[in-house]
């Protein structure tokens, strides 16, 4: 029996205009894909999922309503899905590109 994953390491988070793109590197061991989520004060959603080795994810962030944002990323395999990786978090500035820096 396979083991649930480690979460993804390093996982970074890039907003440019509209666009951001959550990066990282993968953990050791079986991955079949990644899901991410997203928290704003006093909600938690899930925006996207990736399958295969993919190291990069990228979406439209016009849907928040808030101007801060916490990312986490969570690896997949065929027994579960691992711990989320620390929240990336992100200010989200009307028309400013900001990297986001990763929580300790």
């Amino acid at each position: 029996m396979n083991a649930r994953p480690q979460p993804p390491k390093n996982v970074r988070a890039t907003l440019t205009g509209k666009i951001l793109t959550v990066s990282w590197d993968p953990p050791s061991g079986e991955v079949n894909g990644y899901t991410f989520d997203y928290a704003r004060p006093g909600a938690i959603y899930q925006y996207g999922q990736t399958g295969g080795p993919a190291t990069t994810y990228t979406t439209d962030h016009s849907i928040w309503r808030t101007p801060l944002v916490w990312v986490r990323a969570y690896a997949r395999n065929a027994s579960g899905s691992s711990e989320p990786y620390a929240s990336a978090l992100i200010h989200v500035p009307r028309g400013r590109s900001r990297r986001a820096p990763v929580a300790p």
